[in-house]
């Protein structure tokens, strides 16, 4: 059967392509056929579209005549709103990936064009996840994250795979929470990635949600490096640094970690610059993962770079992320006795540095994450019984 998967939007973000990746994956394994419905966000109102034809303007003026080559035209009809609250990196790599690795509709820009999709198919089975569906600001439009698109009683199965709030407390604005609600309650079965989650389910909804894992760690190792070029494969990284949002603390326990184990610095970004600061290129999916299995040590403030951290079974820091959210960071890494592997800053970290830079026990972890693994198979087969 084909099951329709609604994940955020599959851009510059390695952990989130990758759990798209894993996800269907699993589902073909079960003998699934699995495809990501392209929800995208809508095109800007004509009033926005105006200010960037304008801004275009600006750019081709400096480009062209004031002879500033690094300025960057976009596309004023773009929905790609992070081109114009942040500088443009190039993620052509990641894009060749996409297209070559996960099956996708056509874009979807509204809620409508959702709907039509879904009965001109004819689906009847759904999967809402991974990663931070459920958080408003990331979300293009959170009330079809939550089915609220479909026919009531049109007989459909609707599952969330580990799907994420993101934080503490839903920052699903007033207006749209009792519909969130009045979706989840037609859910067949709910699972969520953080234990938060859990009781934010069952607080706006009375739902009973189960606690799985990120579906990137659904499958192992040897998983991924099927998809790690043989050049790849064969570079050493030293300690790598994937770092989201550095900040001085951030630098000061990398290169205190650089020095203390004696090893070159391998830097992976989603704000990469060349050697004159220029933006530069996103490395691809390939290096990406390469660059963490061959490391010798990793440092990171990613949850995603948590993860695979574990499946390469490398000793690791992760650095708590507030702004991007923590209870993922603290339900992984306490689920496989890690969590004193987190720091909140450089203090703890020389506090705790000598328990920090020592080789972890993977036997002990490999066990427990193949419980967690077992449980989380589980759920997805039996929430899929009928489909």
């Amino acid at each position: 059967m084909k099951i329709g998967i609604l994940t955020q939007p599959l851009r510059s973000n390695y952990g989130g392509i990758l759990q798209a990746y894993a996800l269907q994956q699993i589902l073909i394994r079960l003998g699934y056929n699995p495809i990501v419905l392209n929800r995208d966000f809508d095109y800007p109102p004509f009033r926005l579209f105006l200010l960037r034809c304008a801004s275009v303007v600006k750019c081709v003026f400096r480009k062209y005549v004031l002879g500033k080559r690094n300025i960057r035209i976009s596309n004023p009809l773009s929905t790609d709103y992070m081109i114009y609250k942040n500088e443009y990196y190039d993620n052509i790599e990641l894009q060749s990936f996409i297209k070559h690795h996960i099956t996708r509709t056509c874009v979807l820009r509204s809620s409508k064009l959702l709907k039509l999709y879904v009965k001109f198919n004819g689906l009847r089975c759904f999967i809402v996840g991974s990663d931070q569906v459920w958080r408003e600001a990331y979300s293009p439009c959170i009330t079809d994250y939550f089915l609220h698109f479909l026919p009531k009683g049109g007989g459909y199965k609707k599952i969330s795979y580990a799907a994420s709030f993101g934080v503490k407390k839903t920052d699903i604005s007033n207006d749209k929470l009792l519909l969130c609600a009045d979706g989840l309650k037609s859910f067949d079965a709910i699972s969520v990635r953080e234990e938060t989650g859990v009781d934010i389910v069952n607080t706006i909804s009375g739902m009973k949600a189960t606690l799985v894992l990120d579906p990137t760690l659904l499958l192992k190792a040897e998983d991924y490096s099927v998809l790690i070029d043989a050049q790849d494969k064969k570079s050493k990284s030293g300690i790598v640094c994937y770092v989201l949002d550095p900040d001085d603390g951030k630098w000061s326990i990398m290169n205190d970690v650089a020095f203390s184990l004696g090893r070159e610095t391998t830097l992976l970004s989603l704000c990469p610059k060349d050697d004159n600061g220029n933006n530069n290129k996103l490395v691809s999916v390939s290096k990406w993962l390469s660059s963490i299995a061959n490391a010798d040590f990793v440092v990171t403030d990613s949850f995603h770079g948590c993860v695979f951290s574990v499946i390469f079974q490398k000793n690791f820091i992760a650095i708590a992320n507030q702004d991007r959210g923590i209870d993922r960071f603290c339900t992984l890494l306490k689920s496989l006795r890690l969590a004193d592997r987190l720091v909140f800053s450089y203090d703890e970290y020389l506090k705790k540095k000598k328990a920090l830079l020592a080789v972890i026990n993977y036997c002990n972890v490999k066990n427990k994450l193949e419980a967690l693994r077992a449980n989380s198979m589980f759920f997805l087969r039996k929430s899929l019984k009928d489909c």
